[in-house]
């Protein structure tokens, strides 16, 4: 939804990071499953609204899909 996206940014949201496929099995599969999908999501969100964010909100909570080594791979990227 780019235009959403705008709307956001044009009103003073904040605006973050979330997921791609939204499917618990793919974005917790690996290291590299988490980095891919908030990379990418990173990636269009900048293209769609010249936005480069951080925040991030990872689907179905950070608990407890989310490991220490998942952390401290976002952390480090």
């Amino acid at each position: 939804y780019p235009e959403a996206v705008k709307l956001m940014v044009k009103s003073g949201e904040t605006v973050g990071l979330h997921s791609v496929t939204h499917d618990q099995k793919k974005f917790y599969a690996s290291v590299n499953s988490v980095l891919g999908e908030l990379n990418q999501n990173r990636n269009t969100l900048k293209e769609i609204s010249g936005i480069d964010s951080y925040f991030m909100r990872t689907p179905y909570g950070s608990v407890p899909k989310m490991t220490p080594e998942y952390r401290k791979a976002v952390k480090e990227a």
